[in-house]
């Protein structure tokens, strides 16, 4: 009936694993649980342990890091289930009754969200904050349940190696496709990330969103399904003042960025001015 899928790297999520083997089993359905250790560097012995007990639990121990759209295009293959649920390593279960609510679902494509805990920790504020204001009605593959035959209908790109973006193009395609049904059974994020580290990853993530922009086989999508390349494309002909501001305007947006209340808005000028920088 229902095959979770859970890709990690670099992350223990044995936790996780025992959390839904426990519902699983007192849900009284079939169901297996497949990790997928995509090259790790750290040691993954918890998880190989638990594959060891847990009788609906396989750990799939991949030496070589293959990216984030070839792991879970394989773990989507290794599935025998109809149902495929796909959780981010880094996630946390937050209702007692997480899996009964999705084996009643019977829409092709059924997203769950993510719950975003209080924190005052001021390592993860900004990327707390992003989520919280960005995780409504947004299906990612952090929780997300898509049918079998559906998947295979889609799958993700593999050919983009940098960070960012695959995931949403694959979401955009199911919706246009058939539509995603939003329902509120969300996971914690367990793994947010430090503030120094999300700014980075926007340069890396606008690298990408400019591979796929380029790309004649991806580019309807992802100008539909990204706002930050629509409203590059609405500013394109004055890029020049837009980015010789940002110029003069670039230390103090990343220092509120750092701040104790980051601003949504100047994270969205940030993201716009670094992609005027790197598109030609």
């Amino acid at each position: 009936m229902l095959s979770i899928l859970i890709p990690t790297y670099n992350y223990d999520c044995s936790s996780l694993v025992y959390d839904l083997d426990t519902m699983c089993s007192r849900a009284g359905i079939d169901y297996e649980i497949i990790v997928g250790n995509d090259g790790s560097t750290t040691n993954m012995q918890n998880l190989k342990n638990l594959s060891q007990t847990l009788e609906n639990f396989r750990f799939l121990d991949f030496k070589k890091n293959r990216g984030r759209s070839i792991i879970r295009n394989t773990l989507a293959e290794e599935a025998k289930f109809e149902k495929l649920l796909f959780i981010d390593s880094d996630m946390k279960v937050y209702k007692t009754d997480f899996i009964q609510l999705y084996i009643k679902e019977n829409s092709p494509i059924v997203a769950g969200g993510i719950k975003v805990l209080e924190d005052k920790n001021p390592t993860y504020i900004l990327h707390k904050k992003y989520e919280k204001n960005r995780s409504t009605n947004i299906a990612t593959t952090q929780n997300l349940l898509v049918r079998k035959d559906v998947f295979n209908e889609i799958r993700f790109i593999e050919n983009v190696k940098k960070y960012g973006y695959e995931d949403i193009i694959f979401s955009h395609r199911l919706d246009k496709m058939y539509g995603i049904k939003f329902i509120y059974n969300p996971l914690i994020h367990n793994g947010p990330i430090p503030t120094e580290t999300f700014i980075e990853r926007i340069a890396e993530s606008t690298e990408t969103l400019i591979e796929l922009y380029r790309n004649e086989k991806y580019h309807k999508d992802i100008v539909e399904s990204s706002k930050l390349l629509r409203a590059y494309l609405k500013i394109k002909k004055v890029k020049g003042l837009y980015l010789l501001l940002f110029k003069f305007s670039r230390r103090f947006i990343v220092q509120q960025l750092r701040s104790k209340n980051p601003s949504m808005f100047l994270m969205d000028i940030y993201k716009l001015g670094v992609l005027c920088e790197r598109i030609s």
